[in-house]
């Protein structure tokens, strides 16, 4: 709902929307009810510019994921990616930089998790590089989607 108000320019109302549901009950809880409650609002902070409550509640949401599916859970690398992209538009490209890895790790690290995923996510860290300007680290991690992509494909022939 509310980014419906925010397609139509609503903002005010958008953001009332937001903090309404963030009065919930449920939105204080460590359940997955709370983590959708907290994406929505955290999608909507995001895209009112709001970008510090924003990350201060895909904080929440880690820190629940973490606890309820442990630290190498798929969920917590979304929440981790989520929070660099924030940093990243904020303009705190040391810190963006520090959770793009980290969350490819957890990735890396989830065996339960496709490897496609890994290597989307190595792909846009290869990007990330690029518009930092960092030849070096943008070939690397370029390489690293190509090497995931081709074991993925290698085990597909072999099946």
């Amino acid at each position: 709902l509310s980014h419906a108000y925010i397609k139509t320019g609503q903002r005010l109302q958008a953001e009332k929307t937001a903090f309404l549901l963030l009065s919930f009950p449920e939105a204080d809880s460590d359940s997955d009810t709370a983590i959708s409650i907290l994406i929505s609002v955290s999608d909507t902070f995001d895209a009112l510019g709001r970008y510090d409550d924003a990350q201060k509640l895909l904080e929440r949401i880690r820190t629940i994921a973490e606890k309820r599916y442990g630290v190498n859970d798929h969920r917590v690398a979304t929440a981790v990616l989520d929070i660099a992209e924030l940093c990243e538009k904020k303009g705190d490209m040391p810190g963006a930089e520090k959770l793009y890895l980290e969350a490819l790790t957890i990735k890396m690290n989830n065996t339960e998790l496709i490897e496609y995923d890994s290597a989307i996510l190595a792909q846009r860290i290869a990007e990330f590089y690029q518009r930092m300007k960092n030849e070096e680290r943008c070939r690397y991690y370029k390489a690293l989607s190509q090497k995931i992509q081709g074991e993925i494909d290698e085990k597909s022939s072999h099946e």
